[in-house]
């Protein structure tokens, strides 16, 4: 079940009006070389980076209950198609997006294999790309996304795509990051190649904490 249901009652868990910035993430489990079905089992114990946008209704690909039947492990009535292919190019490309954001700018970037769990909002989970050491030795996110040309206007005019927005929030929070660097390649050619930078906004990110204990209370009251 989810990690800290028995906690996640609305009285339980207050979240303050000016968050607590004073932690570190705990490292809930090493995933390097874990079983896909594992890993997913540890992915239903909370809601991770990924759910995020689902639970604030900003996903173009589940819905609220179609994520409540997924921690579940129950399969819904009329799954949706997945795109097996570009799922799996999508992941095999991530290393190369994260190498050339590295020759980019000039940063350490090494993988984390790491599934982290929020001290203080346990139900909080996630699972990192990448992380980019700074000039200043602090440490930023670094979460590489791949894609069709095609949809080359989601990241025109330095912006990023709005249903990723929720996901990068989610990952700051969790992982106690104050920004998170997006690296995209966009079709097969080095000219698809970009990145985006996102700042925490703790404002939002209270918001996003709000909703994933609501959605977690909701959960474990069923």
């Amino acid at each position: 079940g989810l990690v800290g249901s028995e906690m996640c009652i609305r009285d339980r868990i207050k979240i303050p009006d000016i968050l607590d910035l004073n932690y570190t993430p705990l490292a809930f489990v090493d995933t390097e070389g874990m079983p896909e079905d594992a890993w997913l089992d540890y992915r239903r114990k909370g809601v991770c980076g990924s759910d995020a946008p689902i639970v604030m209704e900003q996903s173009l690909w589940n819905t609220p209950l179609g994520l409540y039947y997924d921690k579940l492990g129950i399969e819904p009535l009329h799954p949706e198609e997945k795109d097996e292919v570009a799922l799996e190019v999508g992941h095999l490309l991530e290393p190369l997006v994260a190498r050339l954001f590295a020759e980019e700018t000039g940063y350490e970037v090494y993988k984390d294999w790491n599934m982290y769990q929020h001290p203080f909002f346990p139900f909080m989970l996630v699972n990192l790309d990448y992380i980019a050491i700074l000039p200043d030795g602090s440490r930023a996110i670094v979460e590489c996304k791949t894609g069709s040309v095609y949809t080359a206007e989601n990241w025109a005019n330095n912006q990023i795509p709005e249903h990723y927005i929720d996901q990068l929030r989610h990952e700051m929070c969790v992982f106690n990051a104050d920004k998170v660097f997006i690296p995209y390649l966009l079709g097969n050619s080095k000219s698809g190649f970009g990145y985006r930078v996102m700042e925490r906004d703790l404002a939002k990110e209270r918001e996003l904490i709000q909703a994933c204990l609501l959605y977690t209370s909701d959960a474990a009251d069923d």
